[in-house]
């Protein structure tokens, strides 16, 4: 069988794990096809890599024979990247957000099944095993009736983080970047939300990006959850360091999800 190949559109922070875990595939699993990105350093790298190398991903699909594309580049270039792959029929990954605002993500999603080319979101928590044994006991009723929800998305990021001018605009801020996995881990294991209520806060550092959210949200249950979110504090109560998956994050023992039902909480 001939081995799939996937382009990176992207060589940042994102795009870097998704390089390291396709030239890490066996030959049959994939291979990396090529590195797309504007930056001198990712022309370099495709150089090291023996793969070709574009600036941007219209060169790429014009001239590249790809069996599919992983858009990792900026938030805001997910939407036209990904119509550019659904014009040359590629199947893609699109890392998250899928889209800066609801509207473009549900136009998105009707274009790709219109004209039958697959589109994934880069939503990862979904196939961690702690994930997924708590949505099998929650389905299996061990929980009772869900009534209340609490998760915690507190970190620092370090100055160095914004001087990518991008992550200090609207789209670049937590919401977008890391509260979306939360929404989708509490989605994967408590159904659909019907209705939300929040408010963001940038006083922090007063950049013109949210650093800071407080979010109210109802499920289509009848669950109630509560979110709590800040990128400005040096707390350990996020995914990324009591999960152990991101070796950048020092690992701390405790809990960012805490569900309560009827029968017990977990």
């Amino acid at each position: 069988m001939r081995a799939v190949s996937v382009v990176v559109c992207g060589a940042g922070v994102i795009g870097q794990a998704h390089i390291r875990l396709l030239t890490g595939l066996a030959p049959e699993q994939g291979r990396l096809a090529g590195i797309i990105d504007p930056a001198p350093q990712a022309a370099a790298q495709a150089a090291v890599l023996g793969v070709p190398y574009a600036a941007t991903l219209e060169a790429a699909l014009a001239g590249w024979t790809v069996d599919a594309v992983i858009i990792a580049a900026p938030n805001a270039l997910h939407v036209p990247m990904a119509r550019a792959c659904i014009a040359h029929g590629k199947p893609m990954l699109v890392e998250k957000p899928l889209a800066d605002d609801v509207g473009a993500a549900f136009a998105l999603a009707r274009e790709a099944e219109a004209a039958g080319v697959a589109l994934l979101v880069g939503h990862f928590r979904r196939h961690n095993p702690v994930l997924r044994a708590a949505r099998e006991m929650i389905a299996a009723g061990r929980l009772g009736r869900i009534v209340s929800v609490n998760a915690d998305v507190t970190v620092c990021k370090p100055g160095a983080y914004f001087d990518v001018s991008w992550r200090t605009q609207k789209g670049g801020g937590p919401v977008l970047i890391n509260l979306v996995h939360d929404i989708d881990a509490l989605r994967f294991l408590c159904g659909e939300i019907e209705s939300v209520q929040a408010f963001t806060a940038n006083q922090a550092r007063g950049l013109a990006v949210e650093d800071s959210a407080a979010v109210a949200v109802r499920f289509a249950s009848g669950a109630l959850a509560t979110l709590t979110l800040s990128d400005a504090t040096p707390a350990p109560w996020c995914w990324d360091q009591l999960a152990g998956e991101n070796p950048h994050f020092p690992r701390h023992v405790g809990n960012c999800y805490r569900i309560c039902g009827t029968e017990a909480a977990l």
